[in-house]
């Protein structure tokens, strides 16, 4: 197994299917490993677990979101899997240090 290039192709594969219902069980299969291992050497390599991964990139492509002129802030949490309001402010808040209002 060539760790970096396997975490790269993950990595890669989260990016493309974000908007995606992905979780460590699907990255785990995409790559053809265990889910434990696998997310024991994502975090070796990255410091992150897949879904500290795949939550701070959406919430970051959210906050790019935001800036656009027409964007809607439920429209967005909407898009980005948030189920409540509630849910999409607390995580926004906590990664970008702001509210998105």
């Amino acid at each position: 197994m060539n760790w970096i290039n396997d975490v790269q192709q993950t990595i890669n594969y989260m990016k493309e299917n974000l908007l995606e219902n992905i979780d460590i069980q699907s990255v785990s299969e995409y790559i053809h490993s265990s889910k434990d291992h696998f997310q024991k050497v994502f975090h070796i390599i990255t410091g992150l677990t897949v879904s500290e991964y795949i939550r701070n990139r959406r919430l970051s492509l959210v906050g790019q979101e935001l800036l656009l002129p027409k964007a809607k802030v439920i429209d967005v949490a909407l898009k980005y899997g948030y189920k409540t309001p509630e849910g999409f402010v607390n995580a926004f808040s906590r990664f970008h240090c702001f509210t998105p209002f």
